[in-house]
């Protein structure tokens, strides 16, 4: 059995006025008023067991937590001083599920123990009337160990136990972002369920997003899906990723993509190829779990053989050329004018940095292939951010802030020019005061700046 603390569990608990209560409690048992403690500890569990049967009633809309609700006001209304409301709290919690029927059990016997702490034990004789009464003594003991009960079955208790919190979520997330996309999604999430959340719910809650994440083809809900589990892992990136280094099962649920189900189009319309590969990159279950690890490299360090295996493949295989078909190479372009598809492509290549061995030939190969992508640029501004958090955790910043500086210098026309200007309020982010000189100074030397006469944009971009 774990050391129990109490006032490092007092911390734990979520309500602030059941804390108060408790701090209440804590004194009684310190001061060694044990019958006080288990009289205080009684009412302080009543308490918040009708707080958390408010939240579920008001705040998820659970139908039994309703219909308890209503089930204690009718007992209240007929018998106003009875305390047999109570009895129908304690019985509605174990039906709800919120309890077991052992922890019923045990939070009969502390009601028990309350009742003996608050009044005389009164003993009859055989006409009815009393033969004797007493006080009963409440230990040390029992008080330490009623206290450290009440905590583990109530008041560390998250009431979302008590609902098929999976399914509830998924629910909203899926009306969420029918009508609202992934924008706000995350504020959503974080108000309404994680920060409300303790660890087991939470935890099953990530199990449950992981595995719509990233082994599940849906299409439809697969963005809602990853920017849910992001959201829920940046909350506590600590916890998350040491929950997944002790539970690498979860990776073998990763399976090898079917990249058919993406190509099924006719390679001679560009619109098709194009959405397609518009299609992989929003939907792709391998792409989007190197997205979540560029957005959280804290969890690179949990990664198993068998998932570095099929993240390799990705990304020196499907991630460099598979929607174009094998005519038209983009490593080996000679057209200054490639199709939007290839453009995609390109982007999807050069953003990913997971599984790039030299990254300098890797910069390389990417400003010779953008050199054909005439008029604009290749990087946009959640490119650049991806980049930079996977480029700070392998230690690849400076390499990437001389490239995109190189990529900018070297525009080949006015559109171009303009166009590259527009990323550098994002880098500004990451640029220190010696790299937006030597910007200045590489743009100063490109006519396609200079005659261009956008002084003053270029002034008010850096």
């Amino acid at each position: 059995m774990s050391k129990f603390v109490v006032e490092e569990e007092l911390e734990k608990v979520k309500d602030k006025e059941t804390q108060k209560l408790l701090e209440e409690v804590i004194s009684c048992y310190s001061n060694g008023n044990y019958r006080a403690t288990i009289v205080t500890l009684y009412t302080t569990m009543i308490y918040n067991l009708l707080s958390k049967i408010n939240v579920l009633s008001n705040y998820y809309d659970i139908p039994q937590a309703k219909d308890l609700i209503a089930e204690i006001s009718t007992k209240k209304n007929h018998a106003p001083k009875s305390p047999q409301w109570e009895d129908t709290l304690l019985q509605g919690i174990k039906r709800i599920h919120l309890v077991s029927n052992e922890e019923y059990d045990e939070l009969q016997n502390l009601k028990i123990n309350r009742n003996y702490a608050a009044h005389p034990i009164v003993s009859l004789k055989a006409d009815n009337t009393i033969d004797d009464y007493e006080m009963k003594s409440i230990s040390r003991e029992t008080a330490a160990d009623m206290i450290r009960k009440a905590f583990e079955i109530v008041f560390l208790r998250d009431p979302v136990i008590a609902i098929n919190i999976n399914e509830k979520i998924e629910k909203d997330i899926k009306n969420f972002y029918d009508t609202n996309g992934t924008v706000g999604l995350e504020d959503y999430l974080c108000t309404k369920y994680i920060c409300k959340m303790t660890a087991k719910p939470r935890e099953i809650l990530f199990r449950f997003l992981w595995k719509m994440s990233f082994a599940i083809d849906d299409f439809e809900y697969r963005q809602a899906y990853v920017t849910s589990l992001y959201t829920l892992c940046k909350s506590d990136v600590g916890y998350f990723s040491n929950y997944l280094k002790n539970h690498t099962e979860l990776f073998e649920k990763i399976q090898p993509e079917n990249i058919k189900v993406y190509k099924n189009v006719t390679f001679e319309n560009e619109d098709e190829v194009y959405k397609a590969v518009i299609s992989f990159k929003e939907n792709s279950r391998l792409v989007n779990f190197i997205y979540f690890l560029e957005r959280l490299p804290e969890f690179m360090a949990t990664l198993n053989d068998y998932i570095k295996s099929i993240l390799y493949d990705e990304s020196k295989h499907v991630l460099r050329n598979v929607f174009l078909d094998s005519d038209r190479d983009i490593y080996s372009l000679v057209s200054t004018d490639p199709k939007r598809a290839e453009i995609e492509q390109i982007k999807l290549f050069a953003e990913h940095l997971y599984g790039v061995e030299d990254i300098k030939s890797h910069f390389s190969e990417i400003s010779r292939i953008s050199a054909y992508v005439y008029g604009q640029s290749i990087f946009d501004k959640n490119m650049i951010e991806r980049m930079y958090i996977q480029a700070d955790y392998f230690g690849y910043r400076k390499e990437l802030t001389e490239e995109l500086i190189n990529n900018i210098a070297n525009a080949g026309s006015f559109t171009e020019a303009d166009d590259l200007l527009e990323n550098i309020s994002t880098l500004k982010r990451y640029f220190d005061v010696n790299d937006c000189i030597l910007l200045l100074d590489k743009i100063s030397q490109n006519d396609q700046f200079t005659n261009n006469y956008n002084y003053n944009r270029i002034k008010e971009k850096i």
